[in-house]
């Protein structure tokens, strides 16, 4: 569905993000329920068994530019249908 292209950017977007002044989760799961695009998506961290809700998501373009511009990149590319998800590995 979306390219190799496509899932680097987010992936590494999401790894400079939380870089090392951050606690790394081990993935970042997106579900979307409408909205615009995947930058409206439900954002959950994932800790090992803990989960955590991003809140405001990554919806803010200056704040989070390079998250901003994956996600709506990957919106561009093929628009999500309702309940898809996607889960970006950050783990080692």
């Amino acid at each position: 569905m979306y390219t190799e292209r496509h899932w680097a950017a987010l992936r590494r977007a999401l790894l400079q993000h939380y870089g090392p002044d951050a606690p790394m989760p081990d993935a970042v799961v997106f579900d979307y329920w409408g909205g615009p695009g995947w930058r409206g998506a439900e954002v959950t961290e994932m800790y090992g068994g803990r989960t955590e809700e991003v809140t405001g998501r990554f919806r803010d373009r200056d704040r989070f530019a390079d998250i901003a511009a994956a996600l709506d990149s990957l919106t561009r590319w093929s628009e999500p249908g309702y309940g898809e998800h996607i889960r970006v590995v950050l783990a080692s």
